[in-house]
């Protein structure tokens, strides 16, 4: 079995289960354990991102946000569409407590460090972006520093490849 075949029976065992029979000998849907769970989204993760999915993939991913079958536009159901999922994707934050606001803070940090190449302080652009941006000025060093790090990292990465 290469990569992309256990990759795709990872990922299908995740989203749709695996069918197993009961000691009655009738089928029933199992679904993975924990820590198989982690081993199969990190199978999708390489699918999706190597652009390597196909229909059956698609559809078992489309069945997690809307369970109704595909229909096609002659009105017969689509050759992948699966039974009604009974499962769904639910969003939630990563965190706890109240996310960081990724898009708004590098903002805040590309306008910082635009004052700071023109000639700015770090502390005078960081109260500028405290008064501009009416943001609690620990914050503001918070999102500078937070910042800051992933900039060294990413010129790191850069510089090494």
């Amino acid at each position: 079995m290469n990569n992309d075949d256990n990759d795709l029976t990872l990922a299908y065992g995740l989203l749709g289960g695996r069918t197993v029979h009961d000691k009655y000998g009738l089928p029933t849907t199992e679904y993975l354990e924990a820590d198989d769970d982690k081993e199969a989204r990190e199978a999708i993760v390489r699918l999706l991102r190597g652009r390597r999915i196909n229909g059956q993939l698609c559809e078992m991913l489309a069945a997690l946000f809307d369970h109704r079958l595909h229909v096609n536009p002659d009105g017969t159901f689509h050759s992948d569409s699966h039974l009604i999922a009974e499962r769904q994707i639910c969003f939630k934050f990563r965190r706890s407590g109240r996310s960081r606001d990724h898009v708004r803070n590098s903002f805040i940090h590309h306008y910082i460090k635009t004052l700071v190449q023109g000639g700015t302080s770090v502390v005078d652009a960081q109260m500028d972006a405290h008064l501009k941006f009416h943001i609690g000025e620990e914050m503001i060093r918070n999102i500078w520093k937070r910042f800051e790090k992933l900039d060294k990292l990413t010129w790191v990465i850069n510089s090494k490849g």
